[in-house]
């Protein structure tokens, strides 16, 4: 599945323009990063992508169909989307939470039956969650929660998962463990687009990068040819170094230090 950006250009109403005239494409199989700084309309585009936001200029095509004769539904039986804050209506038992992931599959007064449920325990299964299956989403902590809004998102059965700053808030250790589930999907043939601060996250998953400044410019390409030193200092306004460390076989980015 291919989902092809083409002019895109979006402005909040009575509010200055985000970005204009982007294009790019997000295919299966890849892990794309939208990296940038704060402000720069990160979320935002993500949220285009996932049918959230309507832009004010140019077009979304999912396999050559315009979002514009699409419905919300239609967009996400082939989207996922994992916002950054997770706030559930109701105090869900982890597995009911995972098992709301097939609402666009259902019709509107349908209850989720036997399919839907063995659905959400094979999604349960596969992300290594079923010591929580049983716990209340509320209690379970900010890395776990991750793992099931993607298991949620995987019951939807997407070809294309978007994830909207997956590693902010959480430890060091939640971190790559997200960043390995990234991963994980990628190989499995889902499509991955994130949302991310961090350059060296970027380099980490060693794939694709949006990057998208301040004015709204996009650069587009593959990581490793892309960041650059004076790319990221032009990016950031901070000095920020890139060191090739053979015993890791890649190239780590680290900060020059503090003035």
């Amino acid at each position: 599945m291919n989902i092809a950006v083409r002019d895109l250009g979006f402005s909040y109403p009575k509010g200055k323009e985000v970005f204009r005239e982007l294009n790019f494409d997000i295919t299966q199989g890849r892990i794309l990063s939208i990296l940038g700084p704060n402000g720069a309309g990160k979320s935002t585009l993500l949220g285009c992508i996932a049918g959230l936001y309507t832009p004010k200029t140019g077009d979304i095509l999912l396999e050559g169909k315009s979002y514009r004769r699409m419905s919300q539904r239609e967009i996400a039986c082939a989207i996922g989307f994992v916002p950054q804050n997770i706030i559930p209506s109701f105090n869900y038992s982890v597995l009911d939470y995972i098992v709301t992931g097939c609402a666009p599959r259902m019709g509107v007064f349908q209850k989720p039956k036997a399919a839907e449920y063995e659905r959400a325990w094979k999604a349960i299964q596969a992300m290594g969650l079923e010591h929580i299956a049983e716990q209340s989403f509320m209690k379970i902590s900010g890395g776990e929660r991750q793992q099931v809004a993607i298991a949620r998102v995987m019951v939807q059965k997407p070809s294309i998962i978007l994830l909207d700053e997956p590693t902010s808030h959480l430890d060091f250790g939640n971190q790559m463990k997200v960043l390995e589930m990234m991963q994980r999907l990628r190989d499995e043939g889902y499509g991955v687009v994130m949302t991310t601060h961090n350059p060296d996250h970027v380099l980490l998953l060693d794939d694709q990068v949006t990057v998208l400044d301040r004015n709204g410019k996009l650069t587009f390409g593959m990581s490793q040819e892309i960041l650059d030193e004076e790319f990221l200092f032009n990016l950031y306004g901070r000095k920020l170094r890139l060191f090739e460390i053979d015993e890791l076989g890649r190239r780590v980015c680290v900060p020059q230090g503090i003035s």
